[in-house]
């Protein structure tokens, strides 16, 4: 991971936790509550000043941040005369207000940012917009197990219809080990096929192994460290042959990646207007018991034209509101798959996966960042009001409770229960930090 990756990783997890907690920190001074200290980063202050009553600091771990106010824990003594400007003196109503601004503050964030995508201008494969109609089946998938045939015109899935390939991706990709129903027009007749996507090894998506028509293949990433990233190939080269076999298709060059590890093949790559020749050696993945280089593929890039599309700004307000209730519906399906357990906690991503998505995104482009913002900040907002003590969505249950009892919860639940909370938190993000050392080394 470069120290590029690193430096972009900190400065988006630092821009999207100043956002929320400068929401609690506007609403709290508005209300009259007193602000003792804005933190970004937890652990030893590295920097800090006084600013009237409040002390701003940026502390060692940039992990998160917090806003400290005036007489916010129960047990905290108050003297009589700033009683009133005690947080917890508030109303449940005013309290509500400063605890929900924070997640409010990632949701505008969000809802600022992909319009703003849209009107700068989005590329993407023209196919992702193009009719269904299946390409290729991937060779033992589930596609090819549950009988589909190239040519198959996909209609719908679980009978909701399937407008373009995007549809079906994005339906795909969200129900890994997940039973589904596609059904396809072939020579006239409509036939349903029952199939259960597979839970792809490394990220946990769903993947049932149909491609349109695009036979060629470009690198969309290469992953440091990996065959390939040391063999000197690079994002968007253009795979001509491997070991010199003529006409090769997306499905032939996978298989000869995945059957040969240890084995040294040989690349015919297009970079612009140069031919270069590559040789590398894929290495072995127990995990998805094949060969691999460490390269991702954009299928169809140079037969598949890429458009560009910009949006005036009513249109792209549309388009980006859009986009925030298509990613939060992801967002709350995959949280549903991890209580069910048909999603494995093994794939979630922790601080240093955030990192090194950071820096890949910020080397892509304005663009790809700036989507990269807008989901982190969307997620950021959904997961703090889960109602998990510590988290914001544990203060707002408190509350719930208080109006509906007509007390606040006692002071000794409320600190069994963050101690429950902080636990809980602290091995999460002991699990998900173990996740992404382990995956940056295999």
């Amino acid at each position: 991971m470069s120290v590029f990756s690193i430096a972009v990783g900190i400065i988006v997890l630092g821009v999207l936790v100043f956002i929320h907690e400068l929401g609690h920190f506007l609403v709290a001074k508005w209300l009259g509550v007193g602000v003792l200290k804005f933190s970004l980063g937890f652990g030893k202050k590295l920097i800090g000043w006084n600013w009237g009553e409040t002390e701003y600091q940026i502390a060692l771990v940039p992990l998160g941040g917090y806003v400290k106010l005036l007489g916010e824990s129960p047990e905290e003594e108050v003297p009589e005369a700033e009683k009133r400007r005690s947080f917890s003196d508030q109303s449940v109503l005013r309290r509500t207000a400063i605890v929900l601004t924070g997640p409010l503050m990632n949701l505008l964030l969000t809802l600022l940012v992909w319009p703003l995508i849209f009107m700068i201008g989005v590329q993407q494969p023209s196919y992702l917009s193009a009719t269904p109609v299946v390409g290729w089946v991937e060779p033992n998938s589930p596609a090819e197990r549950a009988g589909f045939l190239p040519g198959d015109l996909l209609v719908s899935l679980n009978e909701a219809p399937l407008e373009n390939w995007e549809s079906l991706i994005t339906g795909v990709l969200t129900r890994p080990n997940e039973e589904m129903t596609i059904a396809v027009e072939r020579n006239g007749q409509l036939i349903a096929h029952r199939l259960v996507a597979e839970a792809d090894a490394n990220t946990g998506a769903g993947h049932i192994g149909l491609e349109p028509d695009i036979p060629k293949m470009v690198i969309a990433a290469v992953i440091e460290g990996k065959p390939a990233h040391e063999g000197g190939m690079r994002q968007g080269d253009f795979i001509v042959s491997i070991n010199g076999a003529p006409d090769q298709d997306y499905q032939e060059m996978l298989r000869l990646i995945k059957e040969n590890p240890g084995e040294e093949l040989a690349f015919e790559i297009r970079r612009g207007e140069e031919t270069l020749s590559f040789r590398i050696t894929p290495i072995y993945n127990p995990e998805k018991e094949s060969g691999e280089v460490g390269i991702s593929f954009t299928p169809g890039f140079v037969n598949v034209e890429m458009v560009e599309r910009r949006y005036a700004m009513l249109p792209a307000l549309k388009k980006g509101s859009q986009e925030v209730v298509r990613w939060t519906g992801l967002t709350f399906s995959i949280l549903g798959k991890l209580v069910t357990g048909k999603f494995s906690i093994r794939h979630l991503g922790g601080p240093i996966t955030i990192v090194r998505f950071a820096g890949q995104a910020a080397q892509s482009g304005i663009i790809a960042l700036l989507h990269f913002v807008a989901i982190l900040s969307l997620q950021l907002a959904i997961l703090n009001v889960l109602p998990i003590p510590v988290l914001d969505g544990g203060h707002l249950a408190f509350l719930f409770i208080e109006k509906v009892i007509g007390k606040p919860v006692s002071a000794k639940k409320q600190e069994l229960a963050y101690k429950i909370g902080f636990g809980i938190l602290v091995l999460l993000i002991i699990w998900v930090s173990y996740n992404d050392v382990e995956k940056l080394f295999r």
